[in-house]
C-alpha cells in the first residue's frame, strides 16, 4: 500500500472517529436533558398528590365554616378543582415518564454503539500507523 493511500485512510479514519466523538457528545446531552426532564416530572409529581391529598382532605366542620361561602368552597373543591387534578392522572403521569425513559434507554445504546464504533476505528487507525512507519522504512 502506498504512502499516500495509507495517509488518505488515516484522515478518514480520524475524521470519522471525530464525527462520531460529536456524535457521542450530542447523544450525552440529550441524556442529561432527559435526565433532568425526568427528575422534574418526578417531583412534580410528588408535589401533584401532595396538593391533591391537601384539597381532598380538608374538612370543614358545620362549626368551622358554613353558609353561602361554605358551600361555594365545597362545589369549587368537588367541581373545578377535582375536575382540574383529573386532567392529569396518574397513569399519565407514569406513561410520560415510560416514554422519557425508554428515549433514554435508546439514546444510551446508540451512545454505547457509537463508543464501539470508536473502538473499532481507533485500532484500525492503530493498524494504519503502523502500516504507515513499516512503508516509510521501506
Amino acid at each position: 500500500m502506498s504512502l499516500a493511500s495509507i495517509n488518505s485512510q488515516i484522515r478518514n479514519t480520524e475524521q470519522s472517529i471525530s464525527n462520531l466523538h460529536t456524535q457521542v457528545g450530542l447523544k450525552q446531552d440529550e441524556i442529561d436533558r432527559l435526565n433532568r426532564a425526568i427528575a422534574e416530572i418526578e417531583s412534580l409529581q410528588g408535589d401533584y398528590e401532595e396538593s391533591r391529598r391537601h384539597w381532598q382532605d380538608v374538612q370543614l366542620s358545620a362549626g368551622t365554616w358554613k353558609g353561602e361561602l361554605a358551600d361555594k368552597f365545597e362545589a369549587f373543591r368537588d367541581g373545578e378543582l377535582a375536575a382540574s387534578f383529573r386532567d392529569v392522572s396518574e397513569a399519565e403521569v407514569e406513561r410520560v415518564l415510560d416514554e422519557l425513559q425508554q428515549a433514554k434507554s435508546l439514546l444510551v445504546a446508540e451512545v454505547d454503539n457509537c463508543q464501539m464504533q470508536i473502538a473499532y476505528k481507533q485500532s484500525s487507525l492503530d493498524r494504519l500507523h503502523a502500516d504507515k512507519r513499516q512503508e516509510m522504512k521501506s
